[in-house]
């Protein structure tokens, strides 16, 4: 899935979890619409997903649901919302951050210092901050 990520935020760190869908339950999620794919408001007790407000479903069966509009994304989830579906999640807080990046800024490991520091790979400058 990562390589069909916007590139800004490929390094979001992204976990696959299993959609649990109960027949009277249903999947017991409240999603919003957000640019990055379905950020999860709320996560009712039945029937239990491992997921958690403030995350973000990017991807469900492999298809992508950044950059779609809400009723393509809201459709293509529907589509796919079946027991144990494959999901991709990521911090939407994360992803948000990621987004606002420059691409042509890179984050490196100084050895001496110990730290990270970043790299603009056009300017060739560095600097102890991202911004």
């Amino acid at each position: 899935v990562k390589p069909k990520l916007p590139e800004r935020w490929r390094e979001a760190k992204i976990r696959e979890e299993r959609l649990r869908v109960d027949v009277s339950a249903g999947c017991g999620l409240s999603l919003e619409f957000s640019d990055f794919g379905f950020a999860v408001e709320e996560v009712e007790d039945m029937p239990g997903q491992q997921l958690e407000a403030g995350e973000v479903i990017v991807a469900i069966e492999g298809r992508i649901l950044a950059g779609m509009t809400g009723p393509q994304m809201q459709a293509s989830f529907h589509k796919r919302r079946l027991n144990g579906a494959r999901m991709h999640v990521a911090n939407l807080i994360q992803v948000q951050e990621l987004s606002l990046r420059d691409p042509a800024i890179v984050e490196q490991w100084d050895n001496i210092k110990k730290a990270n520091y970043y790299f603009h790979k056009k300017s060739g400058k560095t600097a102890w901050t991202w911004q």
